[in-house]
């Protein structure tokens, strides 16, 4: 009989956590946090904090400290790997992506939403050469609520384009995926002062909003029809908007 290895227990953990809610990944994240710590410095001891093997630990790590919101030292370990990697890999090594995208995550937690739009666009540019179009998407679709937060909104807005055409090559519907791109179009739009174009746009996804579209994404509509329309001045209205948002939400999580 062979008991489980810390690896093997970390893997199991992250599995049950993938999709779960906030709180129940969160528990499952502070169960294995200690076997995930444990895991790194077995492989910095047996290879070096150098290795790649010690690196991929860190970076699991990492990951499991954002899912307990313990964002600095996500922040320190993820930026670690980076630096340990500069200098023996390739710019967009899977290892320092993965180091991006925590690192992304737990500076956009943090507040500052430029640095982690930076590195979810540097990390989108280096899936484009991986031609992997499914990992683009959902790098898009990852990375549109923190350009929205990170100011990147002309960027923002020719993400979110090309994430709509991309939707339609594949197949178009896919659910609510479509409808959702098409929102941050028209978030982009008015966050650029295009109001009258943006309008025209949520007017549409207002009357085009099909029963199969979740609550979500149709609170995000609303309360971002909101926003435009009080940059147009119109404010009842806008309030209205704003108001109706929390009628949709089940669990809504702007960005």
């Amino acid at each position: 009989f062979h008991a489980p290895t810390p690896r093997n227990l970390v893997r199991v953990g992250r599995i049950r956590g993938s999709g779960s809610d906030t709180s129940t990944r969160s528990a499952i994240a502070a169960q294995i946090e200690p076997l995930a710590r444990e895991q790194m410095e077995r492989a910095t001891r047996a290879y070096g904090a150098s290795s790649l093997i010690a690196l991929d630990a860190r970076i699991d790590w990492a990951e499991i400290l954002v899912d307990q919101h313990q964002y600095g030292p996500a922040i320190d370990a993820s930026r670690a790997v980076l630096e340990s990697a500069s200098d023996r890999l390739g710019a967009c090594h899977h290892l320092r992506m993965e180091a991006m995208e925590v690192l992304a995550d737990a500076t956009h937690a943090m507040g500052d939403s430029g640095a982690a739009a930076e590195l979810k666009l540097k990390r989108i540019e280096c899936l484009r050469e991986r031609a992997n179009a499914m990992a683009i998407v959902v790098a898009m679709s990852d990375a549109l609520p923190i350009l929205d937060r990170g100011g990147r909104w002309v960027e923002g807005e020719a993400l979110a384009r090309e994430y709509v055409e991309r939707l339609n090559v594949m197949g178009g519907g896919h659910g609510d995926i479509l409808f959702r791109a098409e929102v941050w179009v028209a978030r982009f739009l008015s966050l650029q002062d295009e109001l009258d174009e943006a309008e025209a746009m949520f007017q549409s996804l207002l009357n085009g909003a099909e029963a199969d579209v979740t609550p979500a994404p149709r609170a995000r509509l609303h309360l971002f029809h909101g926003s435009n329309l009080r940059r147009l001045g119109a404010l009842e209205e806008a309030e209205a908007e704003i108001q109706a948002a929390p009628d949709f939400m089940v669990e809504f999580r702007l960005g």
